[in-house]
């Protein structure tokens, strides 16, 4: 009953994905949250808030009532297990999220909510002087989102603490979190300041130890392959300012025509993928369609205006 994860640096599917793979579980049985992949959990805390609403709004069936039989055992479990969720784990929040239940099982079998939450290993502060966001996906995409508009860092380093370790409880990483709100992450990031004799010798000594590497390998090697890509315009463009022929290897292969570009970034759109050049990467044949688009169009956004998308577009946002 688990539903296949969605490939790509973003585990968190869409709202319309997230939607079918629900009603596809409920057409062989009834979706039960903790039974969900992790993606799809993640789907479904940023898009609807909780199972239930999820349901409701779905139209889905609701499980049977059933009696609860619980225990010390289960209910420092059930903690641990909303927890990694991302639910927030205030008395509150928890009865807004329709689990007063717990909170009195807690009660019952630990003494009261507080000890019960020691136990679980859930650190929380009580009594705070300001009142700080309860972190869920929502809250989470919203604030990146907020950081973004204000232009406002979003680099790991530079964004609050706060906000980045809730960001990777519930989604698994920063990068994610970013994603997920829509934001081509390469371009949050705070790059190491190289200067060109520093780039040019690391291609040099990455060429020797590697003589047969094909461009698309080179394009993995995070910050430098960045940079030198910012620098130059392109890796073979850096390649060749280091003195480097016919290194990186590429794999010939006639670019799309002007049209079958166009219809490559749309098909992306229609499937939900987002299609900012990071992401677009990462899909099957990214690097091909890249290269194609960059072979009719000075710019990533010229590619996308002319398949009438936008420069940020990502269906999720």
């Amino acid at each position: 009953m688990h539903v296949k994860p969605k490939r790509g640096p973003n585990p968190v599917p869409s709202r319309r994905a997230a939607a079918a793979a629900l009603r596809r579980i409920a057409r062989k049985d009834i979706p039960l949250y903790t039974e969900l992949d992790a993606p799809l959990r993640r789907a479904v805390l940023l898009y609807w808030g909780d199972m239930a609403r999820a349901r409701k709004a779905l139209r889905l069936r609701e499980p049977p009532a059933r009696r609860q039989a619980w225990s010390r055992e289960r209910v420092i479990d059930e903690i641990r297990k909303l927890h990694r969720a991302g639910q927030h784990m205030s008395t509150s929040a928890l009865a807004n999220a329709g689990r007063n239940d717990l909170v009195i099982a807690a009660l019952k079998y630990v003494g009261s909510w507080v000890r019960a939450r020691a136990l679980a290993g859930v650190s929380f502060k009580a009594n705070r002087v300001f009142r700080l966001p309860i972190w869920d996906a929502a809250t989470v995409v919203g604030e990146i989102q907020a950081r973004h508009e204000q232009r406002l860092p979003l680099a790991l380093s530079k964004a609050p603490k706060s906000l980045t370790c809730a960001a990777s409880r519930i989604f698994g990483s920063w990068r994610s979190a970013v994603g997920a709100a829509g934001i081509d992450y390469d371009s949050v990031l705070l790059l190491r300041s190289y200067d060109d004799h520093e780039l040019l010798a690391w291609l040099r000594g990455l060429a020797r130890k590697k003589p047969h590497m094909a461009l698309f390998d080179l394009d993995k090697h995070g910050e430098h392959a960045v940079v030198c890509r910012r620098r130059w315009g392109s890796l073979e463009a850096a390649a060749k300012a280091a003195g480097l022929v016919g290194w990186p290897v590429r794999i010939r292969r006639r670019a799309m025509t002007r049209a079958q570009v166009v219809q490559a970034l749309r098909k992306l759109h229609r499937s939900d993928q987002p299609t900012t050049i990071s992401h677009v990467r990462d899909v099957p044949d990214g690097h091909y369609i890249i290269n194609s688009a960059f072979h009719h169009f000075p710019t990533w956004k010229d590619a996308l205006d002319a398949a009438e998308l936008r420069a940020d577009s990502d269906p999720r946002a």
